[in-house]
């Protein structure tokens, strides 16, 4: 009787937490867009101070309560952003420009998280439901692919053709790339079993929508798995990341990056026979910007060394103004200004059926 009279209480808060937050946000339909920044600001400092007064309340049962609190809130935020979007009535490459402009950074990442969700979600199922990016095609300029996307647009179709997570078995996710509602939405008959795997939760959101995905935290270049563990494991823009300043991501500050061998060591130990290792980077003229690194031509021989025996694909993606598939030779790509090349590589690296275990060492 007491937890039933628990719960009521809490349900009552909720409500009228919910309630005031309503009233924040009333009338945004006649709101221009001057006004609207500062009507949200209101908001999100109402947010901040009911959700902080509950951070202290550990108990499994109010965390599960304010989650939905949460979940409400982020609810009144997509009307904000849509409303925001039906003001500027611009086209894509403008409305980016436009979410720069807002100086409230929480508006800001708020908007840039519902454009994510309204175009670059609308591109990546377009290129998969027409096959434009897979590991048999090439792409050309002419296929006008990715205008104003990042590599997104190329990685997550290649990422899920790999996981075939609609098949039994095991499937590793090193990094957390995957690990967006939109991706489940893309594979909604999931069968196989997905660890998501990445340094730290601190940063990371956990929105598991069923008992065949899990969470595990830890260091890549260590993995707490056995040996042919995995039937396909997908390092999506990870591996440039490894024993460098990954403090904004929650973890530690190193200044090793050439430690992104052992991770490659160690994601192929665990790699089943006749698995598959995919793995994206940034790719071109050798450069370290401290919280990543791009790889060149040598260093990504050195990955395929670690991988003993394995059968290789390479793929190398450009981008100018839209997504194009090239050689591996990127000097011509590189902009004299910069020495930016705007260049991704795939490797897609098969292990033999009949490979030897190579067990971690102890």
């Amino acid at each position: 009787m007491g937890r039933e009279l628990h719960k009521s209480i809490l349900k009552n808060y909720l409500d009228r937490y919910v309630k005031k937050a309503r009233k924040l946000l009333r009338g945004i339909e006649d709101t221009n867009m001057e006004s609207l920044e500062a009507q949200f600001n209101r908001f999100v400092e109402y947010r901040t101070k009911v959700l902080n007064s509950h951070l202290l309340l550990t108990t499994a049962f109010i965390q599960k309560w304010v989650q939905k609190l949460n979940e409400e809130f982020v609810k009144l935020e997509n009307g904000v952003a849509e409303h925001f979007f039906q003001l500027s009535a611009l086209d894509e490459s403008f409305l980016k420009s436009r979410i720069r402009s807002v100086e409230n950074k929480e508006f800001r990442k708020i908007l840039m998280r519902y454009y994510f969700y309204q175009f670059k979600e609308a591109l990546i199922n377009d290129a998969m439901e027409n096959k434009l990016v897979t590991l048999q095609t090439k792409i050309d300029r002419s296929a006008s692919l990715g205008k104003d996307m990042d590599e997104r647009i190329i990685e997550i179709p290649l990422a899920l053709e790999v996981a075939q997570l609609d098949h039994e078995g095991w499937v590793l996710d090193a990094g957390s790339a995957l690990n967006f509602e939109f991706v489940r939405r893309l594979v909604p008959n999931q069968s196989a079993r997905l660890i998501h795997f990445t340094q730290s939760a601190n940063k990371e959101e956990m929105h598991p929508s069923n008992d065949r995905i899990s969470y595990v935290f830890g260091d890549l270049r260590d993995l707490p798995f056995r040996d042919n563990q995995f039937n396909q494991i997908l390092c999506i823009s990870t591996i440039e990341h490894v024993g460098c300043d990954n403090s904004r991501y929650g973890a530690s500050v190193e200044t090793d990056s050439s430690s992104y061998l052992l991770a490659v060591k160690e994601m192929y130990r665990v790699l089943k026979p006749g698995g598959r290792l995919l793995l994206t980077f940034p790719y071109g003229k050798k450069q370290d910007f401290g919280w990543y690194h791009v790889l060149d031509k040598d260093e990504t021989a050195a990955m395929i060394e670690q991988c003993q025996g394995a059968s290789v694909q390479e793929k190398y993606y450009y981008y100018d103004s839209l997504w194009y598939e090239e050689s591996a030779d990127h000097e011509k790509h590189i902009k004299p200004e910069t020495g930016v090349t705007n260049a991704l590589a795939v490797l897609a690296l098969t292990k033999p059926k009949s490979q030897k275990v190579i067990s971690k060492s102890v």
